[in-house]
């Protein structure tokens, strides 16, 4: 992008950014809350095309959604809309991104994302999908595509708005229980810290996908249902805090983790959480509705967790349709919030 482009985009991007603060502030009024957003996984053969999809998600209030990939055919319906996008850049283009200079960064960031949604409308973009433990190969390249990337905003004057980031599985915890004693895997700490130390200087948030359904069915004999489900009538105390579900323990693990790296100050979006409605032990939609339901008011509510109380954590609900392309368990292809059909598989409200 040659220095006139950028001067044109920047001109257009702020004139569009004053529309759009006008039009939030006279909808939103002063108040300040968490967000609830949808991820919109696209691993399946049988999903309405995007642009019906948009509807569906504007119909029900959707105002958030976490989109995988920079696809311009899942991106271009998004444009104009107002919906608020997280959006993925994939784990196989960092090497390019990489060792690319500022200029590869910003000609990919044209030709894949800001030529088919508008700046305003993009909140975060996830640098790499669960990239430390499980696909390693690609963890060298993840902070200096990152670093590439901030660069090239900048040039655009987009630094502020759109936050860098990387999302993260909650393996790369080793201790998470209880939540004070959590810890990150030292073999993770040669490329995490650094991000950290970027995530703390560009006031970025550390990203964690949560599913208190993965360490129910993996350690019943430690976690029960009512505990993972937010129904428990008991809590566990540590370090004279209650914790009365799965959800607050795992992100206060991460705040303590990077409390121990000298980071205390970086706040948590959870990028993905949710619980199938089928497919296997307390898959149910009753469950599903139960955890998702709860998810939505504590966040919107602003409850935060023990250790963060009145700190409303940003969750994007993991999923908007069945996948039947994911591998694994059945229940992996039945954690949609909405059949293919576009009926809810159970009553959920985003609002």
């Amino acid at each position: 992008m040659n220095r006139l482009n950028i001067y044109a985009f920047r001109a257009a991007y702020d004139l569009a950014t004053k529309k759009f603060k006008k039009e939030e502030n006279k909808k939103h009024g002063s108040s300040v809350a968490a967000s609830v957003g949808v991820c919109y996984g696209r691993v399946a053969s049988n999903l309405p095309p995007p642009s019906e999809v948009v509807n569906l998600i504007k119909s029900n209030g959707i105002s958030r959604i976490r989109l995988f990939n920079a696809d311009p055919n899942g991106l271009k319906p998004f444009s104009g809309t107002g919906i608020e996008l997280m959006i993925g850049v994939p784990n196989e283009i960092l090497p390019t991104l990489a060792n690319g200079t500022v200029s590869t960064s910003l000609e990919w960031l044209q030709t894949n994302i800001l030529s088919n949604v508008l700046p305003t409308q993009i909140r975060y973009l996830a640098v790499g999908n669960e990239v430390l433990l499980k696909d390693p190969f690609y963890s060298p390249y993840l902070v200096p595509a990152i670093l590439n990337l901030y660069e090239a905003l900048q040039t655009l004057g987009l630094s502020e708005t759109i936050k860098l980031s990387s999302s993260h599985a909650a393996s790369i915890l080793s201790s998470s229980y209880p939540p004070s004693s959590g810890a990150f895997d030292p073999n993770v700490k040669p490329v995490l810290l650094p991000l950290l130390q970027f995530l703390q200087t560009s006031g970025s948030p550390l990203m964690v996908n949560v599913y208190p359904f993965f360490s129910y069915i993996n350690n019943p004999q430690y976690i029960s249902l009512d505990y993972a489900l937010f129904k428990s009538s008991t809590a566990d105390i540590d370090q004279n805090l209650a914790y009365t579900n799965t959800f607050d323990a795992t992100v206060d693990a991460f705040v303590y983790a990077m409390e121990k790296e000298g980071f205390p100050g970086i706040p948590v979006v959870v990028t993905e959480t949710g619980w199938p409605a089928a497919g296997g032990n307390a898959a149910s939609a009753e469950n599903a509705l139960d955890y998702n339901g709860n998810i939505v008011k504590r966040t919107l509510n602003n409850v935060g967790t023990p250790k963060r109380p009145g700190t409303g954590v940003e969750v994007f609900l993991f999923d908007l349709f069945n996948e039947n392309g994911k591998n694994g368990e059945e229940y992996e292809r039945q954690f949609g919030i909405f059949g293919v059909d576009r009926t809810k598989v159970y009553d959920l409200k985003f609002n």
